[in-house]
């Protein structure tokens, strides 16, 4: 019953209390190693604790051995960008939110997962519509793209598009489009309208 385990872990984590989130988020991966499950919600869990606490090699980490139980989650490649974003791994997070929002191939899904070509099982990827529930990812990607580009490698182009999307689906929305105006200033700076 690991999502007692879980829950106990979350509460922890809302308490701030992280050393007994880990504890708990940590048990629940034992007993799912034990028992041959392959779930990836304590790891992903152990990515956010270690996410919050600032520790974002081992949240990277985790978030990776979680994704590869689960490779062809979109979801789970959006989080890994979210992880790789904090921890200003930009070059990581704007391959790992392609894979969430636009889809990727299995080669690409691939080199995100960080498998062994050989063994690891390739799987394509669907990317995930623009929703409430992605929102986040779709700005966090826009945002990594516009803060990245450089004249070699027009990921502007990609953020106005991205950024589009936003904007038509959220343009009510006064904090959503705060956060857009920052990275669509800076590709205006270099020349995308």
């Amino acid at each position: 019953m690991t999502f007692i385990y879980l829950r106990i872990g979350a509460n922890y984590r809302t308490l701030e209390n992280y050393d007994m989130a880990l504890e708990y988020f940590d048990k629940a991966a034992t007993i799912n190693e034990q028992l041959g499950v392959q779930d990836s919600v304590p790891y992903f869990s152990i990515a956010t604790t270690y996410t919050q606490m600032g520790e974002f090699l081992v949240a990277g980490t985790n978030a990776l051995k979680g994704l590869n139980f689960d490779p062809g989650n979109a979801d789970m490649y959006g989080r890994l960008g979210i992880v790789y974003h904090k921890s200003r791994n930009y070059e990581g997070a704007i391959p790992a939110f392609k894979c969430a929002l636009e889809g990727c191939t299995a080669e690409e899904s691939c080199e995100v997962r960080q498998c062994d070509s050989e063994t690891d099982e390739k799987i394509a990827v669907e990317g995930l519509p623009l929703s409430n529930s992605t929102v986040d990812y779709y700005l966090t990607y826009g945002s990594v793209l516009a803060g990245m580009h450089r004249t070699v490698n027009g990921y502007c182009e990609d953020a106005m598009r991205i950024l589009k999307m936003v904007r038509e689906a959220y343009g009510n929305d006064a904090t959503v489009m705060s956060t857009l105006s920052e990275s669509v200033a800076i590709c205006n700076s270099y020349g995308f309208n």
